[in-house]
């Protein structure tokens, strides 16, 4: 399809958008165009009905102005099959869903783990399992809303209040995701190397310090093929844990899931919970638990997929920046046809892109095209209008500091000790910037994400959900934070 053709197409499939329906900014991101073609993929009709066993009409998906929007008619859609699959199958399908994202995942692993060759085949392969994985994302996250509803009506049927310590409790996973896997370990050998008075040179120090970059690394990496943490990495925050108090640090990580675990159980006895409540319960965990597990595979699978990229780049003369622009199929026709893309990526890089999936077609527009998107004015950001910053408490405290605002792994580096972390929402590859931090500030996230666990886990103040920490506040900016009362006090602008 010519230049020409391809603008008109463009403009037919505008046309078709004016009628699509409402849609709702949902978060903001930086993701990849690489990886955003990917999950968009993984929600077309025949990937994100496979996963979630039943048939609805094509949702709606797309990445404008740096926010994700969804069509809030594929909510609702996705909503209501879950909730017809509770109402006539029980949670059955819920356990099938869970079972299947998991093993997406070990599918996708397992062939990356190969010593994959370059060739139209490899990239074929890691399209479709790639995009298998993603078709869950979604859909785990609409699952868990629901769930979390069904836990609401539990605790007020048997308390007659939506207590929110049974809450917190119940919604809270039994299992260790690899981001807290990585923190227990890191803090249990900075426990050994301190107990022991040994040096970061001995050899069994630094060889110890290496096996953990070697099966930790890939948590560096997110959704922009960010670097791996290298065993300096390492290096760097054990000696920030020397300085403190590792052992206590280690029993601030398991002490919110014993808790949850006592008070889950507490729950369970005094109301005599029956075997279908106490099986809901552990659906609720696994899905809690489902929600990191989902990014941290596909953060794995990119990290294991960049060697793939590395080889394409040297062989015909492209970074991994530079193929991050591109889409798996536009990287196909590089070794299959010797395209030459370094203008497109050039104009996505300078220029900007919009992506937009629906009806089932993905179609982006670069540069000058982003108007076509502007002008039928549905993607639109709401206006800050009250720039009081308030939030959900995640971990009360007050704590006040200079504000460090985080938008990839790149700033981590600015964070120091005793600094306010504040971001539109945290990642595992926050952690090193997070253990130095006095308190954390989010735009998004509910009780469950990130950084409400990491503050549990860390025991640092943290308010959430704010939507405005990152438009209102700069580097610099003297703060009070009140996450007793879930407030942010501006005590001094930056110059």
């Amino acid at each position: 399809m010519n230049k020409t053709n391809n603008f008109e197409e463009k403009k037919k499939f505008i046309q078709l958008l004016k009628d699509s329906g409402e849609w709702v900014p949902v978060v903001e991101r930086d993701i990849c165009f690489l990886i955003r073609y990917l999950i968009l993929n993984g929600e077309k009709s025949d990937k994100y009905n496979k996963a979630l066993g039943k048939n609805i009409p094509p949702i709606g998906d797309a990445i404008v102005k740096g926010y994700v929007f969804s069509l809030k008619s594929s909510a609702i859609n996705t909503s209501k099959i879950l909730q017809e699959i509770i109402t006539k199958e029980d949670y059955k399908s819920f356990i099938k869903i869970s079972r299947e994202c998991v093993q997406k995942a070990k599918e996708l692993h397992e062939f990356l783990n190969n010593n994959l060759p370059i060739s139209k085949d490899t990239l074929v392969k890691f399209k479709e399992l790639y995009s298998n994985l993603t078709s869950y994302l979604l859909i785990i996250v609409f699952a868990e809303r629901l769930l979390e509803s069904k836990t609401e009506e539990l605790i007020k049927t048997k308390t007659g209040k939506i207590d929110k310590r049974y809450y917190e409790a119940l919604v809270y996973t039994e299992k260790f995701n690899q981001n807290t896997k990585e923190l227990i370990d890191i803090l249990e050998l900075s426990s050994k190397i301190k107990d022991k008075n040994l040096s970061l040179k001995e050899n069994i120090v630094l060889k110890k310090i290496q096996l953990h970059a070697e099966k930790y690394g890939w948590l560096g990496t997110r959704w922009k093929f960010e670097k791996e943490w290298n065993p300096k990495d390492i290096q760097l925050r054990i000696e920030n844990y020397l300085k403190e108090n590792p052992s206590l640090e280690l029993k601030n990580v398991l002490s919110p899931r014993e808790e949850a675990n006592k008070i889950t159980a507490e729950f369970i006895e005094k109301f005599s919970l029956n075997n279908y409540e106490k099986d809901f319960i552990k659906i609720v965990k696994e899905f809690v638990y489902l929600r990191t597990f989902r990014t941290e595979s596909m953060a794995r699978a990119n990290s294991l997929f960049k060697t793939i990229l590395e080889k394409i780049g040297k062989k015909y003369g492209y970074t991994i920046e530079e193929l991050s622009d591109l889409s798996v199929d536009e990287i196909i026709s590089i070794i299959t046809e010797n395209k030459d893309y370094k203008k497109l990526i050039s104009d996505r890089k300078s220029n900007g892109y919009y992506m937009v999936l629906y009806n089932d077609t993905i179609v982006t527009f670069v540069g000058d095209e982003k108007k076509l998107v502007d002008d039928i004015k549905i993607f639109n950001i709401p206006e800050i209008i009250n720039r009081d910053i308030i939030g959900q408490t995640a971990w009360k405290g007050k704590v006040k500091g200079k504000v460090k605002v985080i938008k990839d792994q790149s700033d981590i580096i600015k964070v120091q000790k005793g600094d306010i972390l504040v971001a539109v929402m945290t990642f595992p590859n926050y952690i090193p910037a997070m253990e130095k931090a006095a308190a954390f500030v989010t735009n998004e996230g509910g009780i469950l994400c990130h950084a409400a666990i990491v503050s549990r886990e860390m025991k640092k103040p943290c308010i959430i959900g704010t939507k405005i920490a990152t438009k209102v506040l700069k580097d610099g900016d003297e703060v009070e934070i009140d996450a007793d009362k879930g407030i942010v006090r501006i005590i001094k602008k930056s110059d």
